[in-house]
């Protein structure tokens, strides 16, 4: 592979993982400069290879057959006094159309089983979540008072002391009065509701009394014009 189509693969690579928000360790972007000023505290890259790998499997068509992974995490079977890992933590970018030939690892176990149980805990953790949202939400409905009022009047369930005959009397012409005068507020309050239908009942009977009476104008009219009829003479009788 050249070293530009190398290059361009690792920036179309870096920019993935930044939409994605994925933080790539420092030492991927050493320079070899910078690399030989590094002390042994960084041997454990250099001894597990762990960086870039791009590769077209020597076949020359890295647009088809090709891989292009980080390697952040490594085991060294070589070294395995120091670097006991039995797995390996890879970042794997594959472009549209491009694929890599199977292969596998006799001494690897990848972190996919990891992964898959930090997936099953977060699934429990947000369905447990999810339930005391339900509870809650069937606690408000149960604690929730819906009242709708249309007329208010004065209730009162307190029992009265009993009262002598004028009282009772004047209570008696009070609470007809006090219902007389809710009665018509009702009745306004009916009319109010309903002035729509009294203005087009008004309409109509307006328009029949006009429709009648220019009726009746015009059988008046018509009658006035016909000729009085003529009186006959008396016929002459023989005495």
């Amino acid at each position: 592979m050249k070293r530009s189509e190398i290059n361009a693969t690792i920036k179309q690579f870096e920019a993935l993982l930044d939409q994605y928000r994925f933080r790539i360790p420092p030492y991927l972007s050493f320079t070899p400069e910078e690399w030989a000023d590094k002390n042994h505290e960084w041997d454990e890259i250099r001894d597990n290879m762990l960086g870039w790998d791009i590769t077209d499997y020597g076949e020359g068509d890295f647009e088809h057959k090709g891989l292009a992974l980080i390697t952040l995490r490594n085991g060294n079977l070589a070294m395995a006094d120091r670097y006991p890992k039995t797995y390996a933590e890879k970042l794997l970018f594959l472009k549209e159309g491009q694929y890599s030939p199977n292969h596998f690892h006799w001494h690897k176990m990848e972190d996919i089983i990891t992964i898959e149980s930090a997936i099953s805990d977060t699934e429990l953790t947000i369905e447990q979540l999810s339930g005391t949202l339900r509870n809650y939400d069937a606690l408000v409905d149960y604690a929730t008072v819906y009242v709708n009022l249309e007329e208010v009047y004065k209730l009162s369930n307190t029992e009265e002391p009993s009262a002598g005959f004028a009282s009772r009397m004047g209570t008696a012409f009070s609470s007809g009065w006090k219902n007389f005068v809710a009665a018509m507020e009702s009745f306004a309050v009916a009319l109010a509701y309903g002035w729509v239908w009294l203005v087009l009942l008004a309409a109509i009977a307006a328009a029949f009394v006009a429709l009648s009476r220019r009726s009746r104008a015009r059988k008046l009219a018509k009658k006035a014009a016909q000729p009085a009829p003529t009186p006959k003479k008396p016929e002459d009788k023989p005495e």
